[in-house]
């Protein structure tokens, strides 16, 4: 089960399995999040983000830091209005939750940018829980799904 207005999917790839989460902010903004990035994924990772516009460099840079542990990218299509959260593998929960927020965090501030929101404000907080507790929900019921 996925909170309303979110879906998921599940992508195998030559390592683990991703699961990736779309989501809408009230229609001004869509927010992909891809789960579970490993080594192996990051072929698909270069591939999506070579769809997004993504350039080479920006490619390289995202690769090279999901291929370590506890560490996340975020890509942000202003044209597009849209964000691509990559969320890779992590030691523990508590590296896993702090990458999750610190990426929620960009995204936050990339939606504000575009929007002329200025941080720091009740409405730039307001946003920035939204996208945390959208990201929660489908995380909880990611863990219960993999754990019953």
């Amino acid at each position: 089960m996925t909170p309303t207005g979110a879906t998921a999917q599940k992508t195998a790839t030559n390592s683990k399995v991703m699961t990736t989460q779309h989501l809408s902010i009230e229609g001004y903004w869509n927010v992909t999040v891809v789960y579970d990035v490993w080594p192996g994924d990051l072929p698909e990772v270069a591939r999506l983000m070579r769809r997004a516009g993504a350039s080479q460099k920006m490619i390289d840079e995202a690769t090279d830091n999901l291929s370590g542990w506890n560490a996340g990218y975020t890509l942000t299509a202003f044209g597009w209005e849209e964000s691509i959260v990559f969320i890779g593998r992590a030691t523990s929960l508590r590296e896993f939750l702090n990458t999750v927020i610190h990426e929620v965090d960009h995204v936050q501030a990339h939606v504000a940018d575009y929007y002329g929101v200025e941080l720091g404000t009740e409405q730039a907080a307001y946003l920035q829980g939204y996208i945390g507790g959208r990201l929660l929900e489908f995380i909880v019921e990611h863990i219960k799904s993999e754990n019953p």
